[in-house]
């Protein structure tokens, strides 16, 4: 296995072996060179960022910058009803490896905190906290089950809500593409798959501090853009959508809202993932005025060649 680190820039790596069938490795390739791990305060750090997770209300994401939370999400919502935690620990699958830091966990919506109209759900959480970068990503799975004659009826989904307590300056989200690069608007709105038939919506950021350099936000692949519409054929109408607040300073990606409900009793499994990025003074999801962010690493990654010499 070759480790090395490969930024936007990279355009060509060569590899020198002298034949030998061992090797002194490089240090990325170390265990426990970039993680540690606080099970008692469920603290998470990669050396760059620190999320913690809280269990006050619900499962929540807290960013830390120092010791101030920039951003926290909140997951798992049906019908203004969030998760609880359930009975357990989240477990820690990998806590030393050279390149991510696994976390699982299950919550529930069990006793007092039943989801009102939406029987036999479960609900999976798997988050990956990257090496040497200023973003955690999500894994949301929902797995709902076949409810026979009782009624499901979901008029509010929201499976992650992004909310800041920077001073923002202004609040961006991707409203389609031009050229491949994205469309910038601005301000409080609902995103639907609109009429052009794209859909692209694979963002949106919080802007704030000196020269919009600090903010928060989210942003998801192109796979996860289609499932944020999977109930517009069930609700009979486009109401997925991305969903922004700038007095609330809130995101949330939301593939069911209140306006057109979804009503379906069939066994249904379905997942989204992304990622919720903070940044300050380091790379931003989209900056418009060089066309460059982490966006465009995930649209346009780098090309890297690779040559093995002897």
């Amino acid at each position: 296995m070759l480790v090395f680190s490969a930024n936007s820039q990279a355009s060509k790596v060569t590899v020198w072996w002298d034949g030998h069938d061992t090797a002194t490795r490089s240090s990325y390739s170390l265990p426990g060179s970039s993680f540690t791990v606080n099970t008692g305060t469920r603290t998470l750090s990669n050396g760059k960022i620190t999320i913690q997770l809280n269990f006050d209300n619900g499962f929540r994401i807290d960013f830390k910058s120092g010791s101030t939370t920039t951003s926290s999400a909140t997951l798992m919502r049906i019908n203004n009803k969030v998760a609880g935690y359930g009975s357990s620990e989240p477990t820690y699958a990998v806590t030393n490896g050279p390149v991510r830091l696994i976390v699982h966990h299950e919550v529930e919506w069990g006793g007092d905190n039943q989801i009102p109209n939406c029987p036999n759900v479960y609900a999976h959480i798997v988050l990956t906290l990257p090496a040497n970068v200023n973003y955690y990503t999500y894994q949301l799975r929902f797995m709902f089950l076949n409810a026979g004659s009782l009624t499901r009826t979901i008029s509010d989904f929201c499976p992650i809500k992004l909310e800041t307590s920077l001073s923002i300056n202004q609040m961006q989200t991707e409203n389609g593409t031009s050229s491949g690069y994205p469309n910038i608007a601005t301000g409080s709105s609902s995103y639907y798959n609109f009429s052009d038939g794209n859909g692209a919506h694979h963002w949106s950021q919080f802007i704030g501090g000196t020269g919009g350099t600090r903010g928060a936000g989210i942003m998801f692949t192109d796979n996860a853009n289609q499932l944020l519409y999977r109930f517009d054929s069930i609700a009979g109408h486009t109401t997925g959508a991305i969903k922004t607040d700038t007095n609330a300073k809130t995101i949330e990606l939301s593939p069911v809202t209140s306006s057109y409900p979804a009503q379906f009793n069939y066994a249904l499994d379905v997942m989204w993932k992304g990622a919720v990025v903070t940044f300050d003074g380091t790379t931003p999801i989209y900056r418009a005025s060089d066309r460059s962010g982490l966006w465009i690493l995930a649209e346009y990654p780098p090309t890297v060649t690779v040559t093995a010499e002897t």
